[in-house]
């Protein structure tokens, strides 16, 4: 997604290769307002991600997360969707599970909980163990996405453990920005078994700095 900044100090009509995260935004704006980042991190500790008015300033600059020409530690993308973890179970049941009057009306569902549980035992529940969840890691080059289940949050300790567990995909966007040969797929003429090593390093750093204790929020019981 492209972020856009308008500041009238700095060289207009200019594009930088860094990389930036929707996490960098609010420390961003703080930046701009006059904080500086000691003090930022002394105000709000627990905010996190980057300021990026340094990439403004100086298009050129790597920034805090890396760029093109030199990959850095990266941004991270997440997706846990619990509606779309079984896209043929959710098909098979959308005229049960959903309202057509309340889709027009921009509202998922018109029942109430219980309902909507009884409804459930009766058509029963999704599997849970599709590899539909994501973690992902953009580093200014490279891109790698892990695809998982709900039920097997987990960090991989290694290359084998990584395949082994997830749906991986790893693509050099600089040589191959149609994102065409999978760079993880030890099938491929290309396979590259030490950068996925590094770029799983990458994003089990990005991980535990930025999430924490990755787990499900949909399980019985976790918190919201």
């Amino acid at each position: 997604v492209p972020l856009t900044i308008v500041d009238p100090r700095g060289p207009g009509g200019q594009r930088t290769e860094a990389v930036g995260s929707h996490l960098d935004l609010a420390p961003t704006i703080l930046a701009y307002a006059g904080l500086s980042d000691s003090e930022r991190r002394q105000r709000y500790p627990f905010l996190k991600g980057y300021d990026l008015s340094c990439a403004v300033a100086e298009p050129g600059a790597d920034g805090p997360r890396g760029s093109v020409k030199n990959p850095g530690q990266g941004a991270l993308y997440t997706y846990d969707m619990v509606a779309t973890i079984d896209a043929q179970w959710l098909l098979d049941n959308a005229p049960v599970l959903f309202d057509s009057a309340a889709a027009e009306a921009g509202l998922e569902f018109r029942r109430g909980t219980q309902e909507f549980l009884d409804i459930l035992d009766s058509v029963g529940t999704p599997d849970m163990e599709k590899r539909e969840m994501f973690r992902g890691v953009f580093d200014g080059r490279y891109k790698l996405v892990r695809y998982f289940g709900l039920g097997n949050y987990h960090l991989p300790q290694s290359v084998a453990e990584l395949l082994a567990n997830n749906d991986v995909a790893l693509y050099d966007t600089l040589l191959d920005p149609e994102e065409m040969d999978n760079l993880a797929h030890p099938g491929s003429a290309h396979y590259d078994e030490a950068l996925l090593a590094e770029m799983n390093t990458k994003l089990n750093a990005l991980i535990l700095a930025e999430i924490g204790e990755d787990r499900s929020s949909f399980a019985a019981g976790a918190e919201q």
